[in-house]
């Protein structure tokens, strides 16, 4: 059974991402397949050419020494306390937050003056209630 030939473009342009330029990297069963699509293929010789030129960085990063008192200063800057301040405007904007919690979330008593006003409904009877409701109105009369 054969794959698509898109499938093989898809593929190649995933080995190139996951596993870089160099390929002894990527995986046996599927390196000749690999290479021989990307040989057919200009966009994807473009991607081998960049993920090989990104390998090198990263590798010439990783060899670069670290001077002694980069390693001295970094570490300092790391084991420094915080400032006072910083903490200061922490406790102050929990304090903040608590405060308004409680004033929001605090019952209110209902007093006369704030309650809703009371509507009173008048009761009809039964035959007022029906002719209400069903009795047609003179802009109706028409639609019988």
């Amino acid at each position: 059974m054969t794959e698509p030939t898109g499938y093989f473009h898809d593929r190649a342009a995933e080995i190139i991402a996951a596993y870089g330029g160099d390929t002894a990297r990527w995986p046996d069963a599927e390196r000749a397949t690999a290479l021989a699509v990307i040989a057919g293929n200009p966009a994807l010789k473009a991607a081998l050419t960049e993920a090989r030129k990104l390998d090198v960085d990263l590798t010439s990063w990783a060899c670069r020494p670290v001077r002694n008192g980069d390693a001295r200063m970094a570490a300092a800057a790391a084991m420094r306390q915080p400032r006072s301040f910083m903490r200061w405007a922490a406790g102050g904007s929990i304090a903040a937050s608590l405060a308004a919690a409680i004033v929001l979330l605090t019952p209110t008593e209902i007093t006369p003056s704030t309650a809703a006003p009371r509507v009173t409904v008048a009761t009809l009877s039964d035959e007022a209630a029906f002719e209400q409701v069903f009795t047609l109105t003179p802009d109706e009369e028409h639609l019988l």
